[in-house]
């Protein structure tokens, strides 16, 4: 049976089982082509009526059923030691060998399977030249996060796939390419392999591949900042997943929701996705990587809640599972965003080792936006530190590899990052451009907390050019819309220059009240930088009324600060005293 070809076997197989219920090897094929087709629990069904037939069958028949019974039960080491058996005995059989491969990348060990893959490349061919090798080492290399392997090899498939006359095998190869595509950062060719994808498989009546087309497409339509249209691919490639009953998919679609619903703001939508997910996930024994992947959305969740504790232990076990699971891109991932939790929990120094580590990861496996994001945050704690020249420079290459992949929001939230250096440079007007430039994408993508960011960094460029009124405005409206995201530091971000700008406007108990606000929440869930910022506003505040009191505030200030380095809130702490 051609594995690929499963829709029209599944219809003769079971012709074939209702005049033989008793034939071990009829439920055995039955249980591929339901796998195929992405049945998975009617494939686990089958595979174990195979397994329970198989007593009369030889012992190579016996090993084989039995793989498949434990693969599709998701006792993969069991399956990894039974393949490896009937691969050492029939070194001649692929599909043994494929099989092998195929549950040690699911196990999560990447790297075996590619040692896998290089022994079927030594086969005689015509066998050597199957595009089945293709398309399992695209998959490898992907779980191994080497994109651009991953991508040669997709298309390598793609064309032997054509020339074998296999549609579908063809579809899924097309399929991996366009993922690879978009890993590499060329959004354009990831789309248009999507929806080639997608026709193929529509036309086979492959309803997984067409699931996974549609999945595709969605990742790329949301890399390119179109979160409604991603919401809509997502949502089509669920139900489908949902009616064939194909659990890890439906998980992925399950994140894949999750992260529109986080970038929107909504992140206690997001964590039921996730936790869904991660359920599902948990339940049929995935692969190390992608609970790591769900544990990780989870943490991103807590940090925007405000637990930064839980965040960063939740990122620690994530961390683990890409690397339990040899993922390069999820580890990369990973420690930028437990670099950001630290940063907001005040440790610099660590964060910038983990930013800098996944920088690494993502410039050798050639991910671009992984690259972007790391740059950005490194940036932010040169900002931190003061080193002005640094931050702008790490910006504007985060800037231009978000340009090169095409991601809107992105291009605007580096557009937003250099507003913010811009004004530290004494350059507010730089700022109000680059801020009035990027913020309607934020609206445009519904996107609440990045809009009430823009809003909020607006009122204090406005204010640096004594635009008080249009500051008051700007202030107003970063506070209207933080009320349509749990997101925590948003809030405590337009609570920020909401207090700057009643401050400047003679507004005084109004400000300090709001700052008070401010200082207790971060103290409580330790965000250090927005407890220094409202120690330093309350600080100058305080001058005005009571001198002694100010400038013990700002004494201790710039001590806590220069010793968490800190050093730009430390100068104008500083400042401030020198006045």
């Amino acid at each position: 049976m051609d594995a690929y070809e499963a829709l029209a076997a599944r219809d003769l197989l079971e012709k074939a089982i209702a005049a033989d219920p008793n034939y071990a090897l009829s439920h055995a094929a039955l249980a591929q082509a339901w796998s195929q087709l992405g049945y998975d629990k009617k494939a686990e069904v089958e595979a174990k009526k195979a397994f329970d037939l198989s007593a009369n069958l030889t012992r190579e028949q016996h090993l084989s059923v039995e793989g498949r019974y434990r693969e599709f039960a998701h006792d993969l080491p069991s399956a990894i030691e039974i393949y490896r058996t009937l691969r050492n005995f029939f070194p001649d059989n692929l599909d043994y060998a494929l099989r092998l491969e195929s549950s040690q990348r699911k196990a999560g060990h990447p790297k075996d399977s590619l040692d896998t893959i290089a022994q079927m490349r030594t086969l005689p061919k015509p066998v050597s030249d199957d595009a089945r090798i293709d398309v399992e080492e695209a998959s490898a290399q992907n779980a191994a996060g080497n994109f651009s392997a991953f991508q040669k090899a997709a298309e390598a498939a793609a064309v032997k796939a054509k020339a074998q006359g296999s549609r579908m095998l063809q579809a899924q190869a097309i399929l991996a390419e366009a993922f690879a595509w978009d890993r590499l950062g060329d959004l354009n060719k990831a789309a248009q392999k999507s929806l080639e994808g997608r026709d193929l498989a529509a036309n086979g009546g492959n309803r997984r591949l067409l699931g996974r087309a549609l999945q595709t497409y969605g990742i790329v339509l949301y890399d390119k900042g179109d979160f409604a249209g991603a919401r809509s691919a997502y949502e089509q490639a669920l139900n489908i997943f949902q009616e064939i009953g194909a659990g890890i998919e439906i998980g992925v679609a399950a994140v894949n929701l999750g992260n529109v619903y986080y970038d929107q703001g909504k992140l206690e939508e997001a964590r039921r996705y996730y936790e869904q997910a991660l359920q599902i996930h948990q339940e049929i024994g995935a692969e190390p990587n992608m609970v790591g992947s769900d544990v990780g959305s989870i943490a991103n969740v807590l940090d925007g809640l405000g637990d930064l504790a839980g965040a960063t232990r939740m990122h620690e076990k994530s961390l683990q599972g890409f690397r339990d699971g040899g993922d390069q891109r999820g580890e990369s991932s990973t420690l930028n965003n437990l670099g950001s939790v630290l940063v907001e929990r005040g440790e610099l120094s660590q964060a910038i080792v983990d930013y800098e580590k996944g920088a690494a990861l993502a410039e050798k496996i050639g991910y671009k936006l992984g690259r972007a994001a790391d740059l950005d945050g490194t940036a932010q704690i040169f900002l931190a530190r003061d080193q002005l020249s640094r931050a702008r420079d790490r910006e504007e290459q985060a800037l231009g590899l978000r340009k090169e992949v095409g991601d809107s929001a992105q291009i605007a939230q580096s557009q937003i990052a250099l507003a913010d250096i811009a004004i530290e440079r004494g350059k507010p007007a730089e700022a109000e451009v680059l801020i009035r430039a990027a913020g309607p994408q934020f609206g445009q993508q519904k996107m609440a907390a990045g809009a009430s960011q823009a809003a909020a960094l607006l009122a204090r460029a406005l204010l640096a050019q004594s635009k008080i009124g249009d500051a008051q405005v700007a202030a107003a409206n970063a506070l209207a819309l933080a009320e349509h995201t749990s997101d925590r530091s948003t809030h405590l971000l337009a609570s920020l220059a909401a207090a700057e700008v009643n401050a400047r406007s003679g507004k005084e108990p109004a400000a300090t009240k709001a700052l008070q606000s401010v200082l207790s929440e971060s103290v409580r869930d330790g965000y250090k930088e927005f407890e220094f910022e409202a120690r330093l506003d309350l600080g100058r505040l305080e001058l005005r009324s009571s001198r002694a009191s100010g400038r013990q505030r700002l004494e201790k200030l710039k001590e806590d600060t220069d010793r968490k380095d800190f050093r730009l809130i430390a100068r104008k702490a500083r400042e401030e005293l020198d006045r």
